[in-house]
């Protein structure tokens, strides 16, 4: 239950933080504004992705868990873009929380393996 959560928990954030790494799309007029902030989103992203790669690859291995990955990527992917579309002020905060549920459940992979 623990590696379910934080693989989508952090690939989810992962595709929010992509989402907003584009300034035409961004809600927020700081990320627009910078020179360096879709770079910084961008790294934070892959580093989400990199984390939850490494979480499934510890547990179940690395021939099932990039598939897996991949195809939690795509769902939350698509829920992404339909909260951003249909919620747009929920759809970071949800983001946002999603991050530290997968960022605590990860901690509890890792302290119970």
């Amino acid at each position: 239950m623990l590696l379910t959560l934080s693989s989508t928990g952090l690939l989810y954030a992962a595709c929010v933080a992509l989402y907003h790494a584009d300034p035409k799309r961004s809600q927020f007029e700081r990320l627009r504004s910078a020179t360096r902030g879709s770079a910084v989103l961008r790294s934070a992203a892959a580093a989400m992705v990199v984390a939850a790669l490494l979480l499934l690859a510890s547990r179940i291995g690395w021939e099932r868990a990039i598939p897996v990955a991949l195809g939690v990527m795509a769902g939350g992917g698509i829920v992404c873009v339909l909260a951003a579309v249909f919620t747009p002020r929920a759809h970071v905060m949800g983001g946002t929380i999603l991050l530290v549920v997968g960022a605590v459940a990860g901690i509890g992979v890792l302290v119970t393996q």
